[in-house]
């Protein structure tokens, strides 16, 4: 398995390039599934790309689910998580917006949770409207895979402090092998010894430790700031809604996802949670063509449909589902 080379702005680039070269090849939406790309203002004046996925059907009844890419807050583009967009609009008839935000090292933290911040209340407030047409009220979920788990984590959070910016409140939230801890001291201290998968996991395949702090530098932080941890917000955790985590067990993340799952659970909140032992980093992305990646997408489709109160059989998930492309 080749390693990801976050050591300069140079391979960042080429590594970028190869990742939109992997999502271009996508292909035309599936029948019953139409899409659309429209540009929100960001609050900077920037113009952010919306990719939305919506029912070919008529009606505005549908629930709203929002997708943030993955690719260390340095690569990836709103065309990743296409494929799972379109099984889910197929699935649940719902209307998935597939999220854009600036990238490093070009746009340092906190550009990627600002501009999703941003455009998650912008589909709060818009949600009714012909560009969009759905109804958050039958659901509104938010969900990312690594960076973007991250921003999910963190804009869900922050939605209970600034819930009077959202029109609808968050009622689920997917987290797939997020980076939501940037070192155990913002962890309570009956956490702290569970954090040990950035060592245990340090020479891994994929993503390892030494990606992991590269990609911190790049990024430049305030690992103490609401919008890079969960854990530094005022009251972590309290009242946010039901979350599906997912974990790969050979990740240098591991930890981050088991513990926030974990402290979740203490404060009250409904979650579900999904472990893959032994698999590297994003292992249903990087070689789909394994059984286990092939199972990890199923898990992803029901997971949402719990998110969503929905249930489906398994034969309705393996008809629709695709793999997400280049995560």
């Amino acid at each position: 398995m080749p390693k990801q080379d976050f050591s300069d702005p140079n391979a960042v680039q080429k590594q970028r390039a190869q990742m939109e070269q992997r999502t271009s090849a996508l292909g035309p939406a599936p029948t019953g599934v139409s899409e659309s790309r429209h540009s929100i203002p960001m609050r900077d004046g920037y113009k952010s790309e919306l990719k939305i996925h919506r029912p070919s059907s008529s009606g505005t009844e549908h629930p709203l689910i929002v997708l943030a890419f993955g690719g260390g807050f340095m690569m990836g583009s709103n065309d990743q998580l296409t494929p799972y967009a379109r099984s889910l609009v197929r699935l649940y008839d719902a209307v998935v917006v597939n999220l854009s935000y600036r990238l490093a090292p070009e746009h340092p933290w906190p550009a990627a949770q600002h501009d999703s911040w941003d455009a998650v209340a912008w589909l709060a407030e818009n949600a009714a409207s012909d560009v969009i047409g759905a109804d958050p009220r039958k659901g509104f979920v938010l969900g990312g895979i690594s960076a973007g788990g991250n921003v999910a984590a963190v804009v869900a959070q922050m939605s209970l402090k600034k819930g009077s910016e959202l029109k609808y409140p968050l009622t689920g939230v997917w987290a797939c092998i997020p980076v939501v801890v940037p070192d155990a001291s913002v962890l309570p201290d009956e956490e702290k010894d569970l954090w040990f998968s950035r060592t245990q996991n340090a020479n891994v395949p994929m993503l390892d430790a030494e990606a992991v702090e590269r990609i911190g530098k790049m990024l430049k932080p305030d690992v103490r700031s609401e919008w890079y941890s969960p854990w530094n917000a005022e009251k972590p955790f309290v009242g946010m809604p039901r979350t599906y985590v997912q974990v790969d067990g050979m990740d240098p993340l591991r930890d981050d996802g088991l513990i926030y799952e974990r402290c979740l659970k203490k404060a009250g909140v409904e979650t579900k949670l999904t472990v893959w032992p032994g698999l590297p980093h994003g292992h249903f992305a990087f070689v789909p063509m394994l059984e286990v990646s092939k199972k990890a997408n199923l898990e992803t489709m029901m997971g949402l449909g719990w998110l969503l109160r929905k249930e489906v059989s398994v034969h309705d998930v393996v008809k629709v589902l695709a793999p997400p492309a280049g995560a």
